[in-house]
């Protein structure tokens, strides 16, 4: 059976917008107060939200390059403020995961959809991160596989972290009268 730990990411309740597809930008992001600001960052947008990954950019806690280092609610085609410090699949509990190599790729780049692919390595392990924003969707579907090369491994404490941004998540009122989002 194959392992794949399938979770959405940011579930926003934006109005839907007129017009417009999924797009892919490479460089720095057009998210507000984003971090994603290398030339070769990926910025994937649709009607509703925006998200980055961090290719040139760093990544905060030591998580590796291929992590969201941004993601902001789109409305009425206007990008918003970036509301997370990092959201990525962490192999082993709270930590930086020491690697040797990144390797990033957008498969599709909409008018329907993009996806986005990142394989990276922690020892003998290959992390493969898959994102898909679909058009018209207010959540990023995100797939994390683990294959291990190596020696049996017990006990780990595994998932997606999503990290927000100081209180954006956690206030009374904002977008829909429902807050500004939930993870």
């Amino acid at each position: 059976m194959r392992s794949a730990l399938p979770a959405c990411l940011l579930v926003l309740a934006l109005p839907a917008s007129v017009g417009a597809a999924v797009q892919v930008m490479v460089g720095p992001t057009p998210i507000q107060d984003g971090e994603a600001k290398s030339a070769g960052d990926i910025t994937v947008v649709n009607e509703r939200l925006a998200f980055a990954l961090a290719v040139g950019s760093p990544v905060p806690y030591g998580v590796p390059r291929g992590a969201i280092v941004d993601v902001a609610p789109v409305v009425n085609g206007k990008i918003g403020r970036d509301c997370v410090v990092f959201a990525d699949f962490i192999p082993d509990n709270w930590s930086a995961w020491p690697n040797t190599f990144q390797h990033i790729a957008v498969l599709e780049r909409g008018p329907k959809r993009a996806v986005v692919r990142t394989v990276r390595d922690w020892g003998k392990v290959t992390v493969t991160t898959v994102y898909t924003l679909e058009s018209n969707a207010d959540s990023v579907e995100i797939r994390a596989t683990m294959s291990n090369g190596g020696a049996a491994l017990s006990g780990l404490l595994s998932g997606l972290t999503p990290v927000a941004e100081g209180r954006l998540f956690f206030r009374g009122s904002g977008i829909g009268g429902r807050g500004a989002g939930k993870i």
